[in-house]
């Protein structure tokens, strides 16, 4: 497996306009403008300056920080759910505490106003704060199942995402949507389009990996597909996040190294949904200490990447990130 150095090497070597395969001046509508902006390494331990960790014991594995986001201000926040807290982290990786949180805490969504919201584990609830950290009430997703992840849009709407790749709106805390309302604003797709159509990933029986867009016409009651394009192929893979046409994806490949050890090479790869052009790709390298919950995001045309990892210092977080954004 690559180290997270070789992500460092690939970005560096894409901004230094180095041959790669595919070639920067052949990706079509869209092409990536990369910037590296320095990793943020947060050490685990029990002081207020360091996040929560336990180490994997015979009985269950390890357990520390499940999620992050990033804010429209580049503060990145981490979810600290053993801590039962949300904390921001500086360029040197300094913590400052937003709020505190339910213990059960398993992932984070920030808005572009700064407003976050919060899934719980324990219970079908999503609690919502304002920028400052107050607290402005949940909501519940019981009428749904698998919800996996959350995301929040203006006015402090929460939108939860299925297993299934699809979305839901439970409203805000100030007008919650009913049941039948929750149900009736489910749309296909993790992510949308530009033009609003959903983005689910399928994975053919060749191995080739496709994004598939849907969308409703005005009289339609079921969304029909737009555009079915392949950017490559792998064995397993899941949508992170996308900017107007750019979806970004993390892929693993799955060998048999020498004694038949079976291996899994993993990478992030961001392609046109509606091309299937691959703007960008590079090693993610080997899971870490424990594969956080939400471990590559992709918001506002920056790609972040969360890796738990053992330094010389000790245990520690390390948050790299990478501008990915859109040029015609």
């Amino acid at each position: 497996m690559k180290a997270l150095t070789s992500l460092v090497l690939v970005t560096a070597c894409a901004l230094a306009g180095c041959a790669t395969e595919p070639s920067m001046s052949d990706m079509g509508r869209t092409r990536a403008a990369l910037s590296e902006s320095g990793a943020r390494v947060v050490a685990f331990g029990e002081g207020a300056m360091s996040l929560g960790y336990m180490p994997a014991v015979p009985e269950r594995a390890a357990l520390g920080a499940p999620s992050f986001a990033r804010a429209a201000s580049g503060e990145t926040l981490v979810l600290d759910a053993l801590k039962s807290r949300v904390v921001t982290v500086a360029a040197d990786g300094t913590l400052s505490e937003v709020t505190k949180v339910d213990r059960d805490a398993v992932d984070i969504a920030v808005a572009d106003d700064g407003a976050f919201a919060v899934k719980r584990g324990g219970a079908p609830k999503v609690v919502v704060y304002g920028p400052d950290g107050a607290r402005l009430g949940e909501l519940s997703f019981a009428i749904l199942q698998d919800v996996e992840r959350i995301a929040l849009l203006p006015s402090r709407r929460v939108v939860a995402i299925s297993a299934h790749q699809e979305r839901y709106v439970l409203g805000s805390p100030t007008f919650p949507s009913r049941d039948a309302e929750v149900l009736h604003s489910k749309a296909e797709g993790v992510v949308s389009r530009k033009d609003g159509a959903g983005v689910s990933l399928v994975r053919e029986a060749d191995g080739s990996l496709v994004l598939v867009s849907t969308a409703k016409g005005a009289s339609d009651e079921r969304a029909h597909e737009v555009s079915r394009v392949t950017f490559g192929k792998g064995d397993a893979a899941r949508i992170v996040g996308a900017s107007g046409d750019l979806v970004c994806m993390r892929v693993e490949h799955a060998g048999v190294a020498q004694g038949a050890e079976i291996t899994v090479d993993r990478e992030a790869v961001c392609a046109d949904a509606t091309t299937g052009a691959v703007t960008f790709r590079a090693p993610l390298g080997a899971p870490g200490l424990y594969v956080p919950h939400r471990e590559l995001s992709f918001e506002r045309g920056v790609l972040t990447f969360a890796r738990p990892e053992t330094t010389k210092s000790g245990a520690a977080l390390s948050i790299t990130t990478f501008a990915v954004s859109e040029k015609k």
